[in-house]
């Protein structure tokens, strides 16, 4: 039963961390660093319109999702890529409170923050698990075992 929770819990993990990168990716960097002419809609254009962001901005936040989505697909900097998913969601939502634009892609990044922050958590480096505490009741620390204790 155990190795069926955890079996769950790892697929989970993993569809989450594929949602994040396919996000940070196509419509996060890909759509904001594309040069004007490509798509039949500027996005930079309706970025520093809508937004009011400075289009330097619009690039920026397009290096650091292109980054941030790299970095999830690699094991042992999967923590950091979530990191800085999470702050690039508080950032939009932030910025889409400011100016007042309650639409869907508000909750859209609301349930990012969410699969983000909780990837990060389960991502989380040894070092850092023992600097807040060392773990959580159910003895794994939080982490998400790649093997089950048999080692197979």
């Amino acid at each position: 039963m155990l190795s069926q929770i955890r079996t769950q819990r790892r697929g989970l993990y993993f569809v989450g961390v594929g949602l994040l990168f396919v996000v940070m990716l196509l419509p996060g960097a890909l759509l904001k660093l594309l040069p004007p002419g490509i798509l039949p809609v500027d996005v930079r254009a309706a970025f520093t319109g809508l937004l009011l962001l400075p289009l330097w901005m619009v690039t920026f936040t397009g290096i650091v999702e292109g980054l941030a989505a790299i970095l999830l697909l690699l094991p042992r900097l999967r923590f950091w890529g979530a990191a800085l998913i999470v702050g690039v969601m508080v950032g939009a939502i932030f910025f889409q409170l400011r100016v007042a634009l309650f639409q869907w892609t508000l909750i859209v990044d609301a349930s990012l923050l969410v699969i983000s922050a909780l990837v990060a958590w389960f991502s989380r480096p040894d070092a850092l698990v023992s600097l807040l505490g060392g773990g959580t009741a159910d003895g794994d620390g939080g982490q998400l075992p790649l093997q089950d204790a048999s080692g197979a």
